[in-house]
């Protein structure tokens, strides 16, 4: 975690460069993140027939942002909690189809921002390890559970991508068994199970980052996924715009956490025992989806179901076929309520 000082005159005399590799010298703990306005899209949950509230949740030393939707004209079947992907935050699917579809068929979205992400807490791209991400999504789900009204169900699912797929599929392991905390069933879009050959770092750069992590955890290094995550490269210049996007390099802690993550998970999918539908383009230059037929053949799920999608990249709900890939999604959790 960031160290934050409570003066708010030091902040200014930290140079920036010394808190955006460091983590140290800010006065201010989502870093302003937490005073960006709402953007156009996101206010279209405020207005008839719909409702948003948000609010901040304590997950360890962290503050968490989360935004929930639901259309007020709608009974609430269920509840979905939705889990970003690296460097993005909870809300901007807005701009898509997804969450508007959800909640006009019935569901409930809880939206958090990760740790280090959107309106939360810490150093912008930055958090120390999977287990803590996964924290994050067992306070919501408790908040999900205990502080909003029942739906009709009950029921609780979990939907997230990429680095939020890796998170889920971990939360699984910990959690799958606990009888509160346990989800439904999960949606798992193009995760982190293994990495493409074209995002995944050489070793020479791993084991520099190894080296840096224990002085310089916050440093930028790598360039990650970028440029790698759509097939339309306006939507790279969309997430670039966007204030509360993370744009630069991949975090020296960062990348490393999601590397022990998904080597941690890889070695213990048959842990998995959540019911879950994990679809993947066989295009995606971000995430391998070898590392989800791995998953599925691996998971002892009684209910898995796995689809592999031609010709279509890592953003799944940005491609070309997303109004495809979301109805597949608002079946399967249909059918399960």
């Amino acid at each position: 975690m960031a160290f934050v000082l409570e003066n708010p005159w030091v902040s200014p005399w930290v140079p920036t460069i010394v808190r955006e590799t460091l983590g140290v010298g800010h006065a201010e703990i989502t870093y302003e993140r937490s005073s960006a306005p709402w953007t156009d899209v996101e206010r279209m949950f405020t207005k008839p027939p719909y409702k948003a509230t948000s609010r901040f949740t304590n997950s360890g030393e962290h503050k968490i942002f989360s935004a929930t939707w639901e259309n007020s004209a709608r009974e609430v079947a269920a509840d979905i909690i939705q889990i970003h992907g690296l460097h993005d935050y909870g809300t901007r699917w807005a701009d898509t189809q997804w969450p508007k579809t959800l909640v006009d068929a019935g569901f409930r979205l809880t939206s958090p921002d990760l740790i280090g992400h959107g309106r939360s807490s810490g150093i912008h791209g930055g958090f120390s390890s999977i287990e803590e991400q996964v924290a994050v999504v067992k306070d919501i789900l408790l908040y999900v559970v205990r502080d909003l009204p029942r739906s009709k169900s009950g029921k609780v699912f979990l939907l997230g991508g990429s680095l939020g797929g890796l998170i889920l599929l971990s939360y699984s392991r910990t959690y799958g068994s606990v009888p509160e905390l346990a989800p439904d069933g999960m949606v798992v879009l193009c995760p982190l199970v293994d990495v493409a050959p074209e995002s995944r770092p050489g070793w020479p750069v791993e084991m520099v980052a190894k080296t840096l992590s224990w002085v310089t955890p916050f440093m930028p290094l790598a360039e990650a996924n970028r440029g790698k995550n759509a097939s339309d490269i306006k939507f790279e210049e969309i997430f670039l715009a966007d204030p509360l996007t993370y744009h630069g390099r991949l975090r020296v802690g960062t990348g490393l956490a999601m590397l022990n993550g998904f080597e941690a998970l890889q070695a213990d999918l048959e842990n998995v025992k959540t019911p879950f539908i994990v679809i993947h383009g066989d295009a995606d230059r971000a995430t391998s989806h070898e590392g989800s037929i791995n998953l599925h053949e691996r998971a002892q799920a009684a209910d898995k179901t796995l689809r592999i999608v031609p010709g279509q990249e890592h953003d799944l709900s940005r491609e070309p076929k997303s109004l495809e890939i979301l109805g597949i999604c608002v079946d399967w959790l249909k059918e399960r309520l």
